[in-house]
């Protein structure tokens, strides 16, 4: 009985006796496999995996659309798909000359009117445009477009992106005014910037000059991120450090004094350089727990989200480059 074929069956092997009952292990031309009863083989009973009875109940309700027209789709023939869920396919040819496989329910309730192909043409062109420090060149595809950067480089721009005003530039414009950044003068904490130390690689570096007279050079990352408060000697506990009105904590301003609430804790009022003013805790502003009202934390995600976006961009072109 070994590789005879009944109906769409063709058998593997024998599994052997269960039950007083012989079984074959068998595959059908759709591709699945199953053990079937051999006595069902030899009488006829079962010819398939189940799959020719859904083929003819489908057919007997199938609605035959061929050579009609949906949309920009004309219909040829019925595609020779076999599944398991019995869904139909149609072999359809749109007004442009592109073939598809499409689903008859798809087709039927109007999912699918056209290859896209209509969509490039409804795209508005912008062309020559400008977009802050973005002109337009190309149109790239699925609603992108080539830019041209002011300081010269190529990047890939959405038109949702140009309309929400989202890029100014390739991205130099943000290195740009990280590297004009002038922090003389200002304070920060306890330490008061004097002027800029010689560059060490690529980060910035400024000479300072803490409360109590010590210099010291100090990276620019540490200072506006707040992770250095002073030279050492604040180290001590929050009750007994000195607060300097005006004094800068990241993003933060000293605006008041230190005072107790009712529950004993020791806080101070702030501050952001977004205009909000909070309340902040005086242990976690000196240690610097505490850097803005919260806004810092909404630029890290947003940043991060940018960069995750120009990634898959990035990636999704690489890709349609390869094909």
């Amino acid at each position: 009985m070994r590789g005879e074929r009944f109906g769409r069956l063709i058998v593997l092997h024998v599994i052997g006796i269960e039950h007083r009952v012989s079984w074959v292990y068998c595959r059908c031309d759709c591709g699945t496999e199953k053990n079937v009863r051999a006595a069902d083989l030899v009488s006829g009973k079962v010819k398939s995996c189940g799959c020719l009875r859904r083929e003819v109940v489908s057919a007997k309700h199938l609605l035959d659309m061929t050579g009609q027209r949906i949309g920009a789709w004309i219909v040829l023939r019925r595609a020779d798909i076999a599944l398991h869920s019995g869904a139909v396919f149609w072999l359809c040819q749109c007004i442009c000359g592109v073939q598809s496989m499409i689903r008859g329910v798809t087709l039927r309730k109007g999912y699918r009117q056209s290859c896209r192909h209509d969509r490039v043409e409804r795209l508005k062109d912008l062309t020559g445009q400008s977009f802050n420090g973005l002109r337009a060149i190309s149109y790239y595809g699925d609603g992108r477009w080539e830019c041209l950067c002011y300081c010269g480089n190529l990047c890939i721009v959405s038109v949702h992106d140009f309309q929400q005003n989202r890029y100014i530039s390739c991205g130099c414009a943000r290195r740009l005014s990280v590297s004009r950044t002038d922090l003389a003068g200002s304070q920060y904490g306890y330490w008061k910037v004097l002027r800029e130390a010689p560059r060490k690689g690529k980060k910035r570096y400024w000479h300072c000059c803490c409360i109590c007279g010590t210099e010291r050079t100090v990276q620019q990352g540490s200072l506006t991120g707040g992770h250095t408060m002073h030279c050492g000697c604040q180290r001590q506990s929050p009750q007994e450090t000195i607060c300097i009105l005006g004094a800068r904590y990241g993003r933060l301003v000293l605006q008041s004094l230190p005072y107790h609430t009712p529950s004993g804790r020791k806080m101070v009022s702030c501050r952001c350089d977004c205009g909000i003013t909070r309340e902040i805790d005086v242990g976690n502003l000196m240690r610097g727990n505490t850097t803005s009202c919260g806004c810092a934390a909404k630029d890290a995600a947003r940043l991060s989200h940018q960069r995750n976006r120009y990634k898959v961009q990035q990636t999704v072109v690489s890709f349609a480059e390869k094909l």
